[in-house]
């Protein structure tokens, strides 16, 4: 979903130009490591690139000081005729579905998949599972079962669980919490870190992985006195706590978000590892009244935890967590403001203002039941790789898909964990009363559900409930299907996969498939 950036939210260049600024930018003040030099002009409508360079500058900065990369033009005095080199990938990488259409093509030769499992949580699961067997592609899976995924691989290597190894865990509410091991794992299992650590130590000794930069003509070679086969002098150790303080170093840090989050002076006790924390009491009564508590493990950016609160307060109204100091750059309150100065704001044409017709802005997706709804509220799908479209004669039916309290994700775990395969053994689909009606189908009996992506369908069991009703659209009657999504070909239960049948299209913003609905034909089997 973060395709576009690099850790920590970082940027990376997205052209030869944007590494040639950033030389001029270097040239300026080459001792800075970090400031915000001028070192670029521009003129006086593009803010936009203006910030870019302000924003991301710094950052690309950081990593050449702090990890050992180069970015710029090589030797660096001619900014605008100099060969660029630059260590940071140029460019964005695959979101999610494109990454496999370019598997599928021939694109990217070798992948290393951990702990997921495309083949069955990717839409058009069927597209997928040809892209992993291609001829020629070269597969490492490394996983606690043999999963769908797992089945293409060409070396299955024995993961660990999260109670087999340590490490920090970050949640969506953005805290970092660490997890001790509680056991060792089994056998030749081990952890993703110690496989990623020794594999990149191993290509290093073999001269097989080498940085742009590394290459002749320019011959910027590693430190030989380094105690890392890099450039960058490794001083903490390779444990997961060691990788943690380098990530969260207070000047050196390697992950902008994370910095602060290792402070050996705050929590000696801890090794300074704040993620430790478990401290059950509010700082104070303000944070007591909104159930704060700031002293349990630790929160990006800077521990503050509640993000993006940056509303002024009405006139009449108690405080709250930050508000505007009515200054050109300040926030105050209770917590740190996500932001240090009012956001760039350049006013749009009104037929260009998303707001126009008010928020959220309603668009329908790739595959609609309604034409006039098609028309009046478009989707936002933009052709920008082929698509398996169906429409409505052909799929009259709506499918969605939904996850069960007893599976989780691709079911990778739960699948072959016996209790849970107990409570919820099999495939199915929920119908409607009404649909069953019409197809002659009662629970327990087979149902084949048909996409454009799948037309032989799949055969499932059906569950008539009133818990699916069919909707009223436009005044036609359109029936609805709901599929949990956690099966798949391997495991103590397998059955078949949603996602085979669901579209890959995405948003034009996010890439985000429209997992969520599609069109579908359901007959009785």
């Amino acid at each position: 979903l973060l395709s576009h950036v690099i850790m920590g939210y970082r940027v990376p260049p997205r052209s030869v130009d944007d590494v040639r600024r950033y030389q001029k930018w270097k040239n300026t003040m080459p001792e800075l490591r970090g400031g915000f030099p001028g070192g670029a002009t521009y003129s006086p409508t593009d803010k936009i690139q203006e910030r870019f360079d302000d924003r991301m500058f710094p950052t690309w900065n950081n990593l050449e000081y702090n990890w050992g990369c180069y970015v710029g033009t090589y030797p660096g005095k001619d900014p605008d005729n100099e060969p660029v080199v630059c260590d940071l990938p140029l460019g964005t990488g695959y979101p999610t579905v494109q990454l496999f259409r370019a598997i599928k093509a021939g694109k990217i030769k070798v992948a290393f998949i951990v702990g997921e499992n495309p083949a069955v949580s990717n839409p058009n699961a069927k597209e997928v599972r040809e892209a992993l067997s291609r001829e020629g592609f070269f597969l490492v899976v490394q996983e606690l079962f043999e999963t769908e995924t797992a089945h293409y691989a060409d070396i299955l290597l024995p993961g660990t669980t999260q109670i087999e190894r340590e490490g920090s865990i970050t949640n969506t509410g953005r805290w970092v919490q660490w997890r001790w091991k509680a056991v060792e794992p089994p056998g030749e299992c081990r952890s993703e870190l110690w496989f990623l650590t020794n594999l990149f130590k191993r290509l290093r000794m073999e001269g097989g992985l080498k940085l742009p930069s590394e290459i002749s003509p320019f011959g910027l070679k590693p430190d030989p006195d380094s105690k890392w086969p890099s450039r960058y002098k490794q001083e903490l150790g390779e444990t997961a706590e060691a990788v943690y303080k380098e990530i969260c170093h207070p000047t050196k840090w390697a992950n902008v978000i994370y910095r602060g989050a290792y402070d050996d002076a705050l929590r000696p006790d801890l090794g300074g590892v704040l993620a430790k924390r478990r401290d059950p009491r509010p700082v104070n009564e303000q944070d007591a009244k909104f159930g704060y508590f700031k002293n349990w493990a630790w929160s990006w950016m800077g521990n503050q935890r509640i993000l993006y609160n940056i509303d002024e307060v009405p006139a009449g109204v108690k405080t709250f967590f930050v508000w505007w100091a009515h200054s050109p750059d300040k926030w105050l309150g209770l917590d740190t403001a996500a932001i240090w100065s009012k956001p760039l704001y350049d006013p749009s044409k009104p037929d260009w203002n998303p707001l126009k017709h008010g928020f959220p802005m309603h668009n329908e997706p790739l595959e609609c039941p309604d034409d006039t709804l098609a028309k009046e509220f478009p989707t936002m799908w933009d052709d920008r790789y082929p698509v398996a479209k169906g429409n409505p004669d052909r799929y009259p039916h709506i499918l969605t898909t939904f996850r069960l309290a007893e599976h989780m994700q691709a079911g990778a775990m739960t699948r072959n964990l016996p209790w849970l395969v107990e409570t919820q053994p099999e495939m199915f689909v929920e119908i409607s009363p009404d649909l069953a009606a019409e197809i002659g189908v009662k629970t327990g009996e087979y149902v084949l559900i048909k996409t454009a992506r799948n037309p032989t369908g799949e055969k499932v069991k059906a569950i008539v409930t009133e818990r699916i009703q069919p909707l009223l659209v436009n005044g036609k009657k359109i029936h609805e299907v709901s599929m949990p999504w956690h099966w798949g070909f391997k495991g103590l239960t397998q059955g078949p996969s949603a996602n085979t049948l669901t579209i890959d299209a995405v948003d034009v913003s996010a890439n985000i498939p429209e997992y969520k609905v599609c069109l579908c034909n359901v007959e009785k089997a």
